[in-house]
Order: C-alpha cells, then sequence, then structure tokens
C-alpha cells in the first residue's frame, strides 16, 4: 500500500504522486519550444503555450496538495466512523446474549 494505506484510482499513493509529476514535466519540456517561440507565429504561440504550462503546473501543485489531504481527512474519517460503528455495536453484543 502506499502511504497511509491510501490508493488514488486503484493505484498505491506513493506511485501516483511521481507518476503525475514526471506527466507533468514531459508536458512542460514540450511547451518549452513554444514558449520561447521566435518567428512568424510567436505572438500567437508563446501566449498560449505560456498559459498552458502555468495550468500545468498550477493544477499538479494544487491536486498534489488537495486530493491527498482530502485522502488523509476521508482516512480518518472512516476509521473514526468504524470505531464508533464498532463501539455501538459491540455495547449492544453483551445486552442480547443476556436477554436469551
Amino acid at each position: 500500500m502506499g502511504a497511509f494505506g491510501m490508493q488514488v484510482s486503484g493505484v498505491p499513493v506513493k506511485i501516483a504522486i511521481p507518476a503525475k509529476c514526471v506527466t507533468n514535466r514531459i508536458s512542460t519540456a514540450g511547451m518549452v519550444p513554444s514558449v520561447l517561440a521566435v518567428g512568424i507565429d510567436a505572438e500567437f504561440c508563446a501566449p498560449t503555450a505560456i498559459a498552458v504550462t502555468g495550468g500545468l503546473l498550477l493544477s499538479t501543485g494544487l491536486s498534489l496538495l488537495f486530493v491527498h489531504s482530502l485522502l488523509r481527512v476521508v482516512n480518518n474519517l472512516k476509521t473514526r466512523a468504524h470505531s464508533i460503528l464498532v463501539n455501538a455495536f459491540s455495547a449492544n453484543q453483551p445486552a442480547a446474549k443476556l436477554a436469551e
């Protein structure tokens, strides 16, 4: 299992983070020629490439921060709910056995 035993779409978290970062680096590296473009279409291509590159970097950073924070919160809620349910139903079992 990944960190904290969590998975993202069936992939352990420790594998999902590097895969997301590698994909982001490759996409950003692919946009570098367009960002640094000089020539006839540079006025058209460069701003679009800059916006795409910024979006890639921002979305990756936010998803790494918020998705994993959300996974931690959900995992904590699941653990709390499990303990509450176990305590609630285990408290009723001795009473049911006494009634028999």
